[in-house]
């Protein structure tokens, strides 16, 4: 909720004397449909996927002297369309616009990207066979792993001339879409 994050960058600050980096990667997962939208589940889904990491954000370009953001978003932000977890997708689709926004308004100071992982853990309740039988949708057939996306994060934080940009770590099924 809003008081468990908000005042979370300025006590960062207040410790360390500096920040160089914010990897926002909090999110939720939780199934609903056009059919069976629910005003709480979306409102939720919008705060912690999105609202926060704006607020994160801000917080951070406002203190920070120079540094970079790296919003975590979903491969579902490339045109996938998953009906079954709407208020997830919706969520994630307005972090991945305000990458780009913050991008451009943080800009040259703090530069802002993003990772969408694709398939790299199971949802809760689901084990390794999950992984495995969905592989097969994927183009390189092999799900990923978390060190795929750690990979990807120290590529961005490493790189200077980079923002705005989205790195998909998925496979390639971001190349699917709608498919």
């Amino acid at each position: 909720m809003p008081g468990d994050y908000e005042p979370f960058i300025g006590k960062a600050h207040g410790v360390t004397g500096r920040l160089d980096a914010l990897i926002n990667n909090a999110a939720i997962f939780e199934e609903d449909s056009l059919h069976g939208a629910d005003h709480k589940k979306f409102t939720r889904h919008m705060q912690i996927n999105a609202w926060a990491p704006l607020v994160l954000s801000a917080d951070f370009a406002r203190l920070a002297l120079k540094g970079q953001i790296i919003n975590i978003l979903d491969t579902r932000v490339s045109g996938f369309f998953d009906r079954k977890h709407v208020s997830y997708v919706l969520s994630k689709h307005s972090l991945h616009i305000l990458t780009k926004m913050m991008a451009l308004e943080f800009a040259p100071a703090i530069r802002v990207n993003a990772v969408a992982p694709g398939l790299i853990l199971p949802p809760p309740g689901k084990d390794e066979g999950y992984l495995k039988e969905l592989a097969q949708t994927v183009p390189l057939k092999m799900h990923g792993s978390p060190e795929n996306i750690t990979d990807a994060v120290l590529f961005l934080l490493g790189n200077d001339f980079i923002t705005g940009q989205v790195i998909n770590v998925d496979g390639g099924y971001h190349l699917k879409e709608n498919v």
